[in-house]
């Protein structure tokens, strides 16, 4: 079992890019240890905004690759179980 404080879930009503931000800062904030990368895919709640949010906290930000689609996996079936 994963432990509470290694867990971060916000329902959000919208797709953008301040709720992606308000997010990031939530994890950040809930966390005890530092983050050094964020993934995301390419959409638009991650563009240039949660880009320069992630560049001022001093966190890498990269996008998962569209042809390597293996790699969102984890995140899809996290949306099913979430839903």
């Amino acid at each position: 079992m994963i432990p509470a404080e290694a867990l971060a879930l916000k329902i959000y009503s919208k797709y953008n890019q301040k709720c992606a931000i308000d997010f990031l800062d939530y994890v950040i904030e809930r966390f005890s240890f530092r983050i050094h990368t964020v993934q995301t895919d390419n959409e638009h709640e991650f563009q240039a905004q949660f880009y320069w949010r992630c560049e001022d906290l001093g966190i890498r930000h990269i996008y998962i690759n569209k042809v390597i689609s293996h790699l969102n996996g984890k995140v899809e079936r996290s949306h099913l179980i979430d839903q």
